[in-house]
């Protein structure tokens, strides 16, 4: 006779546990919405370690960021990147309209992890992307966001632009000179003394840089507290505000969903306030300044003795966004649109590499494409040079430079221990030191993670450096690396040590 046993299930071994993280977005950077974000947070742990069937995969946050467009966004790309990378199984976020409010790139987002199979669940809509209608509902439900935000920012535009048409300002519009009482703007003497003497200094003759090193050897600060420099002053001496008048809606943002911020060409009316406030600077030789600064931008070289010449100023251009590159530094050339606006990543150069490159070509032009310079010879030929720099390796192979280095550390005038050190393996970049009093912020950055440059997103905590290596000295280079610091010595030697961010 057969016989027949039941055996038991082992759930242990048959189920497998899913990796779930969750996503909070708060889009005001205000008490009341860090309280928020704290309690979405604490609410989210709570949730995802309380399921037996559950593995905790971490919090991702972006705070006073808008949903409108993944820019800007650290915290959600980096729960891409970890999705993608396959630590993920489930994404838990409160609604829709908190992990997006642009239908397209919501719609783009969750049909790429469907593909990945990363499922991603809306609380509050109750809805899922694996379900078999999720997506119908979710892309209506995201069009009703979208059009909310819409809304909203056209009324707030509305609003503000009845308020310039009335000659009033926007906000407290705080700039150097004044501070803000009661709505309207009142004189700072110290500041205003300052201001008096960058306006003086330019009709002598003396550019902006040197102006900008001369207040910081002074010790004169800026409004925010640093240092000044040669951006902030030309931004000075091109703002009408210190003649005592308004120029309103000199900026405007664009288009609802994209939103961005761009200079008023003459897209949009603007509005004049005559004697508003008190001024800094009479009318007269505000005139003057504008009247040298136009003069200067019509001259291809500068030829204004204060500014000085050298003999690539004008001759590079960018091959991304076509603006001509700056001297930065003692030897540096960079994009304009790098430097100032922070909307291109091309490449910089180094002077004495571009002199080695270009040395004996009688050159008019050069325009940088990646590492190819293609150069217009004066004869109308034209060559293209592959631009190869080794300024870093012949700085540092220099007993001098090195040593130098080294003294400069041992006194403290180059920030931490750790300066100098730390260099990142994706991008070759070293990290630099940050520091956020208010939040409590001591950590370590690669300056590839700089937009518009493309990196990873580490952040290495002083205190965890300080524990993994707790001296430096002997230490050539640190090579950083996903978990991993290769710490090489100046015999030859090596080791690793595995590092994980908090």
């Amino acid at each position: 006779m057969k016989t027949i046993k039941k055996m038991p299930l082992n759930l242990a071994k048959t189920i497998k546990k899913k990796r779930v993280a969750a996503y909070v977005r708060v889009s005001k950077d205000t008490d009341r919405m860090h309280h928020s974000i704290g309690a979405q947070i604490s609410y989210y742990n709570r949730l995802i370690q309380s399921k037996a069937t559950w593995d905790f995969a971490g919090i991702y946050s972006d705070e006073g960021i808008s949903g409108t467009s993944r820019e800007n966004r650290e915290g959600f790309n980096r729960l891409i990147a970890d999705a993608d990378a396959g630590k993920i199984d489930i994404i838990l976020t409160k609604s829709i309209s908190r992990f997006a409010r642009n239908t397209v790139d919501l719609l783009n987002t969750i049909r790429h992890l469907r593909e990945i199979g990363v499922e991603v669940r809306f609380e509050k809509e109750n809805l899922s992307t694996m379900g078999s209608d999720g997506e119908f509902w979710i892309t209506i439900l995201a069009s009703f966001a979208e059009a909310e935000v819409q809304s909203l920012r056209r009324n707030v535009k509305w609003g503000i632009r009845k308020k310039f048409k009335e000659g009033l300002l926007h906000g407290s519009g705080q700039i150097y000179g004044y501070h803000w009482e009661n709505g309207s703007y009142v004189i700072v003497p110290d500041e205003a003394e300052v201001v008096r003497l960058i306006f003086a200094n330019y009709l002598a003759g003396i550019s902006a840089e040197k102006t900008a090193r001369q207040l910081t050897d002074k010790g004169i600060k800026g409004f925010r507290g640093g240092d000044f420099d040669e951006a902030s002053i030309r931004g000075m001496l091109s703002n009408i505000t210190y003649t005592g008048n308004l120029l309103l809606q000199k900026t405007f943002f664009t288009d609802d969903i994209e939103h961005k911020k761009v200079k008023n060409n003459g897209e949009l009316p603007m509005y004049y306030v005559e004697n508003n406030h008190e001024p800094i600077i009479d009318m007269d030789t505000f005139n003057k300044v504008q009247e040298r600064i136009a003069a200067r931008r019509e001259e291809l070289y500068f030829r204004d003795p204060s500014i000085p010449v050298y003999p690539f100023t004008g001759k590079i251009i960018c091959g991304r966004c076509g603006r001509r590159y700056v001297r930065c530094g003692r030897d540096g050339w960079w994009c304009s649109g790098k430097k100032y606006y922070k909307k291109c990543d091309g490449r910089n150069l180094n002077e004495k590499m571009l002199e080695k490159i270009t040395d004996g070509l009688d050159f008019t032009e050069i325009i940088v494409s990646g590492d190819k310079l293609h150069i217009s010879l004066q004869d109308g030929q034209n060559v293209t040079k592959k631009y190869i720099s080794t300024a870093r390796q012949d700085y540092w192979s220099d007993i001098e430079n090195v040593e130098k280095h080294r003294r400069c550390l041992a006194k403290g005038k180059r920030g931490t221990k750790f300066t100098g050190l730390l260099k990142c393996t994706n991008c070759g970049e070293y990290f630099c030191h940050k520091r956020n009093d208010a939040k409590k912020l001591d950590y370590w950055r690669c300056k590839g993670a700089r937009k518009p440059m493309k990196c990873s997103q580490w952040n290495l905590k002083t205190a965890l450096l300080d524990e993994l290596i707790p001296s430096t000295d002997g230490i050539e280079r640190v090579d950083v690396s996903d978990g991993v610091l290769a710490i090489n010595y100046d015999n030859g030697t090596r080791r690793e040590v595995r590092w994980k961010e908090e």
